[in-house]
């Protein structure tokens, strides 16, 4: 079995349950409408309820972004296989799938399982991280379960059955990180009913003291989640979908992993800074120094910005990640300056060049042997 380790993203995502923000968002926004309402405010309720239902659109609509690479992979999921017999082709499922099966895979089909080409065939890599430019294998070529075969009719040996290919590896990740993102979720969604108390409280209070309905829903208006709760973990599901696409998601050795690793934490942090603007604008509001269609284009700008900056980790790092070790030997080095009592060093011996001789069982025209 696969045994390679998780992308640290994969602990830490939030996914197609991790959504704090309109769980929290939505009640706020609800009571500054209704606070408005009473205060005969009906323009005010009017610009809130599109600001409301277009913050909710852009949430939803950064959630499924974030998370086109992961639905991308799980989607090339092979489920059927073509396995060829003596005399026809038989459809088995992909789990039936044993080592040494000849199998046969349709222009336009997944690949099943991890196996060896009879043919040459070019197939569409995208699902498995290789980037959207097919790759072109040759006979004998070892190609990848969740491949799209774009040529004509291939056959293949199969060298895995279906619970040890790759894509099952990095199926197996996505799954984990749809189970252990709840746990986060979890976790921002109480802070998030914290965070809301505390707002009603302090619109309740600004009511209360001063009975302007309109500086209470100025101050419910302002207290945005978005930043915080949803932009955030819209940060890491991005994170870990681009290391899905570029197929590091199970590989946390990789240079390219822990550069995608550093922009997603990077982007969620940021994107959760922006909490402290709209708590000042909540303040300002409290203090009547900041107006409620003026807290109402307060909350638009931040929660828009949020998911801006938390989109942001789709993009590639803008860092490349470290050389490896071996491309770090082939740089020359500069020469360190010898000082004058150093003696000169010893020039390098040449390597000694062998003798020719011929291979044994026949040698070939220039006296040198060939082992093929």
């Amino acid at each position: 079995m696969n045994t390679t380790k998780q992308h640290p993203l994969m602990t830490r995502a939030g996914g197609r349950e991790g959504r704090p923000g309109p769980a929290v968002g939505l009640p706020l926004g609800l009571a500054a409408l209704v606070l408005a309402l009473a205060a005969g405010a009906f323009s005010l309720v009017i610009a809130g309820a599109v600001v409301l239902v277009a913050g909710l659109a852009l949430q939803t609509g950064a959630y499924r972004w974030a998370r086109q690479d992961l639905r991308r992979t799980v989607a090339a999921t092979p489920r059927w296989a073509n396995q060829r017999l003596p005399h026809a082709v038989r459809t088995v499922p992909a789990a039936c799938v044993e080592p040494g099966d000849l199998l046969v895979v349709r222009q336009g089909e997944l690949v099943p399982v991890d196996g060896r080409l009879a043919s040459a065939s070019t197939f569409d890599e995208a699902a498995l991280g290789a980037g959207p430019t097919p790759v072109r294998h040759a006979a004998g070529d070892t190609v990848r379960a969740g491949a799209t075969n774009l040529g004509p009719r291939v056959e293949m040996w199969a060298t895995s059955d279906a619970s040890d290919s790759a894509h099952t590896a990095l199926r197996h990740g996505i799954e984990t990180l749809r189970v252990t993102e709840n746990e986060a979720v979890r976790a921002l969604r109480r802070l998030g009913y914290a965070l809301g108390a505390v707002a009603l409280a302090a619109a309740a209070t600004v009511a209360l003291l001063t009975g302007d309905l309109l500086r209470a829903a100025a101050v419910l208006l302002a207290a945005t989640p978005v930043p915080l709760l949803a932009a955030s973990t819209i940060a890491l599901t991005a994170g870990a979908s681009r290391a899905a696409r570029r197929g590091v998601l199970t590989n946390t050795s990789s240079p390219l992993a822990a550069a995608i690793d550093r922009r997603a934490r990077r982007c969620a942090l940021t994107a959760a800074s922006l909490t402290a603007v709209a708590g000042t604008a909540g303040v300002a509001a409290a203090l009547g120094q900041v107006s409620a269609p003026a807290a109402l284009i307060t909350r638009a700008v931040v929660d828009v910005a949020a998911l801006a900056v938390a989109l942001w980790a789709l993009l590639p790092p803008l860092r490349s990640p470290a050389p490896s070790a071996v491309a770090d030997a082939t740089v020359p080095q500069p020469r360190k300056p010898r000082s004058a009592d150093q003696p000169e060093p010893a020039p390098a011996r040449e390597p000694a060049i062998p003798r020719p001789r011929p291979w044994l069982g026949g040698g070939t025209p220039d006296g040198w042997g060939s082992l093929y």
